[in-house]
């Protein structure tokens, strides 16, 4: 294996990581505020969205990825950019109800970041 081809895979790890470090750290001031909105299982509801990022992830690389070896890897781009943006965007202009449109839309998110 080349060396661009190793520091590469390393970048992206990395990236996928500080992802994951990142909702991490945020994940207490999260909780906070759905305890602030009234959810009893404030903590239980962010550790299961993180668990359900990290089940649906690979699922997403796995379905996408047979995807993209049947019909093309630029329209398995184009498909998971219109995923994950679909996903994020829903994320910003809901509001509220919020416990359960972050849970379909983390599992849209998670399985569009898969190529993007």
């Amino acid at each position: 294996m080349q060396w661009s081809v190793r520091f590469k895979a390393a970048i992206g790890n990395a990236l996928e990581y500080y992802d994951v470090a990142i909702f991490a750290a945020v994940s207490i001031y999260l909780s906070e505020e759905f305890k602030q909105l009234g959810y009893a299982n404030a903590t239980e509801m962010i550790w299961s969205i993180f668990a359900l990022r990290l089940v649906i992830r690979p699922l997403g690389g796995y379905v996408i990825g047979r995807y993209a070896d049947r019909v093309g890897k630029k329209s398995a781009l184009v498909l998971t950019s219109i995923i994950s943006g679909g996903g994020d965007f829903r994320n910003g202009i809901i509001a509220y109800p919020i416990s359960r449109c972050v849970y379909t839309n983390c599992c849209f998110t998670a399985t569009g970041d898969i190529i993007i």
